[in-house]
């Protein structure tokens, strides 16, 4: 299927299950950037340290190299059970939803993992407005008015590729 966005599952990093979509469970983890499709490293993506600003020590090919990795926040989107033919088809519609929009205002699709039981969307993840504004409830209104703008953006993003968001 989209061999340059092909990741395998095992490297997607403290999957949380958050809640449930229209094809399966939703989580969140983090991916190390060394991990990540190559046609994607430094293009689609913002890469964030974990929260106490530290970053993730892995192994290269040599094992005497030490690198530390940046890990990328991710949202996963799984599909749980291929229940028929058009079910699959409606999660591959999603994907090329997914990679017709750039904007820099719309959530980028980062990777694909179709192994044996594993099938998932891999989107870029960051803070989510909500818990940002209840967490912030003196935002000031030039801040909200930044975020509207955004939100306009990113749906106009949309409506220009002629896709329609449900």
């Amino acid at each position: 299927i989209i061999d340059h966005l092909m990741i395998r599952h095992d490297r997607l990093i403290d999957l949380t299950k958050i809640g449930r979509g229209e094809f399966g469970e939703v989580l969140v983890g983090s991916v190390l950037e060394c991990d990540m499709p190559a046609a994607l490293v430094g293009k689609n993506h913002q890469t964030h340290q974990k929260e106490n600003g530290s970053t993730t020590a892995i192994s290269s090919a040599d094992e005497n190299e030490i690198q530390a990795q940046q890990r990328i926040n991710i949202l996963v989107k799984s599909l749980s059970k291929i229940k028929d033919e058009t079910f699959f088809i409606e999660f591959r519609r999603q994907i090329d939803l997914y990679r017709a929009v750039e904007s820099p205002n719309v959530v980028k699709l980062l990777a694909l993992s179709f192994e044996k039981d594993h099938h998932f969307i891999v989107l870029e993840h960051s803070r989510e407005l909500k818990a940002y504004l209840i967490d912030h409830p003196d935002t000031p209104t030039q801040q909200l008015v930044k975020f509207c703008s955004q939100i306009t953006k990113g749906l106009n993003a949309i409506a220009n590729s002629k896709l329609t968001h449900r």
